[in-house]
């Protein structure tokens, strides 16, 4: 039993022949080396205008989280943040009074 136990088949085995195979992709698909990324969507990134960032830093600074800033807008919270960061303006647990004041 080196391969494991032999499979003994016994009595009239039939053999089927099919005459003709459909197959169930309806459309042709590309080689795999013609898609960029195989079981993927392609990404929807959606690039956030000025007005955009303007609101997004005036929702945040007025109180809003960065998740209810990307709903308004209409972007993603790393966005939002991104925004944020890139106007120098500090998080809300980091800020003071000041801020609010010079904005």
């Amino acid at each position: 039993m080196e391969n494991g136990p032999r499979i003994v088949l016994r009595g009239p085995l039939y053999l089927v022949v099919l005459a003709e195979m459909k197959l169930n992709t309806p459309r042709q698909l590309a080689p795999p080396s013609d898609r960029s990324r195989v079981g993927t969507p392609p990404s929807r990134r959606t690039r956030i205008t000025e007005k955009h960032r303007a609101q997004a830093i005036d929702l945040y600074v007025g109180g809003m989280s960065a998740v209810d800033v990307g709903q308004e807008v209409g972007v993603g919270k790393a966005t939002v943040l991104r925004t944020l960061q890139d106007a120098s303006v500090p998080n809300q647990a980091a800020r003071s009074s000041d801020y609010i004041d010079r904005v």
